[in-house]
């Protein structure tokens, strides 16, 4: 079926597709800026929760090796283009800049967290690749962490 708009024939699915495909693209993008599945706390590590092993750890690193491991898990190894030439750094700002990047298992070492004392962090934010680079911009292909200091 048509039905005329303008003075021209068109299509009767046209529209309802249009608002169709902004449903679905509105309900994507709701589902990945926030960092991603289980809420916001999933991807947060709080001053609280700092301070309950703040007898074993004493920099940031060990802080999150602790609570969040994951988040120093490498991704997307075994994608087009990924492997030996990959970087895989995770992407450090702290208190809105650009601290430093941390190089993942299997990589030369660098680790920016280990200079930061665990006891001057209000909160500890990761953000996945994609929300990292909506925020920040390219090469943040292993997401960034988000770190906020007491001062």
């Amino acid at each position: 079926m048509f039905f005329r708009r303008r003075g021209h024939l068109v299509p009767l699915f046209l529209p309802t597709l249009a608002v169709s495909l902004a449903v679905v693209i509105a309900g994507c993008a709701a589902g990945t800026v926030g960092g991603g599945g289980g809420g916001s706390g999933s991807n947060v590590i709080t001053a609280a929760q700092i301070e309950e092993i703040s007898d074993t750890a004493v920099d940031v690193f060990s802080v999150v090796t602790r609570l969040k491991s994951l988040w120093l898990r490498p991704r997307g190894t075994g994608s087009i283009g990924g492997g030996a030439g990959q970087p895989l750094a995770l992407i450090v700002y702290m208190d809105g800049a650009r601290y430093g990047y941390v190089d993942l298992p299997g990589r030369s070492g660098n680790n920016i967290l280990r200079s930061i004392d665990s006891t001057e962090i209000r909160e500890i934010r990761y953000l996945d690749a994609a929300s990292a680079t909506i925020r920040y911009g390219l090469g943040h292909d292993q997401g960034a962490l988000l770190i906020t200091s007491n001062r």
